[in-house]
């Protein structure tokens, strides 16, 4: 019968060593990084209180604005119709339509931004996407407010001004939004999740004009029919130039894939974004098609068959 090996003790004797100098190396690594954020944060300037604008207004001549609803925007469905772009305004023109300005109490807007602070040294980028919120900008008794629950106060993003549009209803015209500005009182959306200090000082200036209320900075508020029919043209436009099937058509096609496979919240349109399958052999291409690519096309390049969306 064989005896059991013997066990080096000098061996079981390194193994341990080469243990705790691994696990005092992962705590000396984690004791550094805490003391780098704690760095980080010593350095980092406190948030400062955001600048907020009131907008010059005329005195009131008559019952203050309540608008609590609009139509949505309607926009001609062809290419271009809402590229990169706004309402052109001069830039005298006043922030407030003197019309508009006549029957509000109040419009509370972000200052611009100023220059950056030479003493903040450390500068904080916050990546996280805010998500987007779907609701309404109103009018009550002349302040602006949020739709539902308590009706927040809402300060503007700065260079906001308020005109009438061709139909007379209020719009808030953003230079950022492009041709998607919204209404006031119209369905919209806008990205949300973020918090702000607001002085003190304006919040109490909105609250003695306005009434009680939390504040909110909506962002830049855009028109939600305006947004769905920008995605559907995106979506048209890459679904002709796939399978030339002309603009009017490929939109119908798309519009129609959105309405029934989307939320009816949801404004982006997916659908033909989807590539098509390749095809391995000449013999599976539709007739008057050549394999080019992978893919059966026409002679002009067309992609076939067009998919039933």
């Amino acid at each position: 019968m064989r005896a059991p090996p013997r066990r080096d003790p000098l061996l079981k004797f390194g193994l341990l060593a080469v243990l705790v100098a691994f696990v005092a190396g992962v705590v000396a690594i984690l004791d550094m990084r805490g003391d780098l954020l704690r760095w980080e944060d010593a350095r980092r300037p406190p948030p400062r209180a955001l600048q907020i604008d009131f907008m010059p207004l005329p005195a009131s001549e008559g019952p203050f604005l309540t608008v609590t609803e609009a139509p949505p925007q309607r926009a001609r469905a062809e290419r271009g119709a809402l590229d990169a772009g706004t309402r052109l305004l001069p830039k005298t023109a006043p922030a407030v339509a003197p019309e508009l300005g006549r029957r509000l109490r109040m419009v509370a807007r972000l200052a611009p931004p100023g220059p950056p602070d030479p003493d903040e040294r450390l500068m904080v980028f916050d990546a996280e996407e805010r998500p987007m919120v779907a609701g309404r900008v109103i009018l009550r008794d002349g302040c602006l407010r949020i739709a539902g629950g308590e009706e927040p106060l809402v300060v503007v993003p700065a260079g906001t001004r308020l005109v009438r549009d061709e139909a007379g209803h209020v719009l808030m015209v953003m230079v950022q939004n492009g041709r998607t500005n919204a209404r006031v009182g119209e369905a919209a959306r806008w990205s949300g999740g973020g918090s702000a200090r607001v002085p003190k000082a304006a919040a109490e200036r909105m609250r003695q004009a306005c009434g009680p209320g939390r504040i909110a900075l909506p962002g830049f508020v855009q028109s939600e029919s305006l947004v769905r029919l920008q995605s559907d043209l995106v979506a048209a436009e890459n679904f002709d130039e796939m399978y030339g099937l002309g603009l009017a058509e490929s939109l119908r096609r798309v519009t129609r894939c959105r309405e029934r496979t989307s939320k009816p919240s949801s404004v982006g349109n997916p659908c033909g974004s989807t590539p098509p399958p390749p095809v391995a052999d000449q013999s599976a291409c539709p007739a008057g098609t050549l394999l080019r690519g992978g893919l059966c096309r026409t002679a002009r390049g067309y992609v076939r068959p067009v998919p039933d969306l």
